[in-house]
């Protein structure tokens, strides 16, 4: 039995949340859509004996509906494995699923803030500029000359460099060797601290775009967040 649009919609957005392929879920789509419902649902209960065995419920299905005899079936099964376990145990991973959509709003809000003021002072390259600038850094010979070669490689390749980065560079040659070491580890963990949050701000604007198209968060709530984004734009999943 087919999906419709609506159910389709939601499915892609489930499976964006939860790190799964789409095109996993082929061989049997209302079964997935069960499935990672189901998933959806399960941070919400903080007993970890309930949500354990909630889990192995939903374990039970997804091998009911998901034969291991099929590649992209024996995939899916094995991914959703995966994401029950890091909820039964790992809760606070999925914590914005359990918010209400007022928290969930003030929470991207916050990371937006972050993000934005990161951007201003020069992190926001990614994990490349770190990873180039640790390469530099490996190559070098001694201490010192390491954590000059790595902060300073990585300092000059990321984009947008802000005021406080250019002057953070010209006064760089000062710097006593503990200082060096001090930028580059402040360097990487910046950038570190801006990956994960452009992470978390994904799962994020997936779970509030799933309880706006549900029909629980209001347009005015959601214009809040995505400053960017018509509502009216955004068809509800039975208006699909």
């Amino acid at each position: 039995m087919p999906l419709n649009p609506g159910e389709t919609a939601r499915l892609r957005n489930l499976c964006n949340l939860f790190s799964i392929d789409f095109r996993l879920t082929e061989d049997n789509l209302p079964g997935a859509l069960s499935v990672t419902t189901c998933l959806y649902s399960m941070p919400v209960i903080a007993d970890h004996f309930e949500r354990r065995r909630f889990g192995n419920q939903i374990l039970q299905s997804a091998h009911a509906h998901f034969s291991s005899s099929e590649p992209k079936s024996s995939q899916f099964f094995a991914l959703i494995s995966a994401r029950v376990i890091e909820i039964q145990e790992f809760r606070s991973w999925y914590a914005e699923m359990a918010r209400s959509p007022e928290e969930l709003i003030r929470s991207y809000q916050s990371m937006q803030r972050v993000v934005t003021a990161l951007k201003f002072i020069g992190v926001g390259a990614g994990s490349g500029a770190i990873a180039a600038g640790m390469k530099e850094a490996l190559k070098a010979k001694g201490g010192a000359e390491m954590a000059k070669a790595g902060a300073k490689t990585t300092l000059s390749r990321m984009s947008g460099k802000g005021a406080i980065f250019e002057g953070i560079e010209a006064r760089y040659g000062k710097l006593p060797v503990g200082g060096g070491v001090a930028l580059f580890l402040i360097v990487t963990a910046a950038t570190a601290l801006y990956v994960s949050l452009l992470e978390e701000m994904r799962k994020l604007k997936i779970v509030i775009l799933d309880k706006f198209q549900n029909g629980q968060i209001s347009n005015e709530l959601f214009s809040k967040a995505f400053t960017e984004i018509d509502p009216n734009s955004i068809k509800k999943y039975w208006e699909m």
